[in-house]
């Protein structure tokens, strides 16, 4: 027969063993998860299907009109992130102001795994700081841009959505 003492001192043993191994195990995962979420985030990445534009001249005044498909792709497994918007910013080479600038309200759609996301611009007439795109086109006859991104996604769960910015790439038009 098993004493008092010696059985209560077994099950309060038995119990802070299993409180223990639970929370290693819930820790193990939490992490886990926290790693997967991050590295979910570098994998999410800006791409340019096409980017049309016309330069019209009214009445003295410079209008570039402009048509264009972005897509924001996913390539992770991950699955959870919550799109509230992206915003794309482009920028003449050399300069510090954007001469097309777009935040793309995505009504917080989730992002299934490994998908994209694409969004459109259709006849949008830029005027403010489209001087030195203008410029070099004429010059040049090809304009390098710096594309910065942003995406806003929502956290696990918060109420207020993160802005996470995405990798810079230049392209030529």
């Amino acid at each position: 027969m098993v004493k008092k003492g010696k059985f209560r001192y077994n099950v309060v043993w038995f119990l802070l063993c299993g409180f223990f191994i639970f929370s290693i195990v819930t820790w193990v995962a939490s992490t886990a998860n926290y790693l997967e979420f991050y590295s979910s985030l570098k994998n999410l990445y800006l791409r340019i299907d096409s980017f049309n534009y016309d330069i019209l001249e009214f009445g003295g005044k410079t209008v570039v009109c402009v048509d264009g498909r972005f897509s924001l792709v996913h390539n992770s497994s991950y699955k959870g992130l919550v799109l509230e918007s992206v915003y794309v910013s482009m920028f003449v080479e050399g300069e510090v102001e954007p001469f097309f600038e777009r935040r793309f309200w995505a009504n917080d759609i989730e992002l299934a795994p490994h998908s994209t996301v694409s969004f459109d611009v259709e006849n949008l007439n830029l005027t403010e700081n489209v001087d030195g795109f203008v410029n070099s086109k004429r010059e040049f006859g090809s304009v390098n841009v710096l594309v910065r991104s942003a995406v806003f996604i929502y956290v696990f769960g918060g109420p207020f959505a993160t802005k996470v910015e995405l990798e810079d790439f230049y392209i030529t038009l």
